[in-house]
């Protein structure tokens, strides 16, 4: 837990901006690999962190780059995964 904290600290500081999806029905390290798969061949996106014991997907953008709320739920309920909400950290 102290190395999620770590990281995501560290990976907010480093971009414009990310997302927290608070998802639903996230059950295997499969379905985890597979968000990572399909949101790194984003071009905005320039890292993907996905908690299973949280069921939350942490997604950080490129500088200047983001990804709608709309196309991130598409991209996920293709994975057969539901969201329950989309949080959005934009820094400046």
């Amino acid at each position: 837990m102290k190395k999620f904290m770590m990281f995501s600290l560290l990976m907010g500081s480093l971009f414009a901006s990310s997302i927290v999806a608070n998802v639903e029905g996230m059950v295997c390290d499969f379905c985890a690999r597979g968000l990572e798969k399909v949101f790194s061949k984003q071009d905005e996106v320039a890292s993907i962190k996905v908690s299973l014991e949280k069921s939350i997907v942490e997604i950080y953008f490129k500088e200047g780059k983001a990804l709608d709320d709309k196309t991130i739920t598409k991209l996920i309920l293709g994975n057969g995964i539901s969201v329950n909400s989309i949080d959005r950290n934009d820094s400046k």
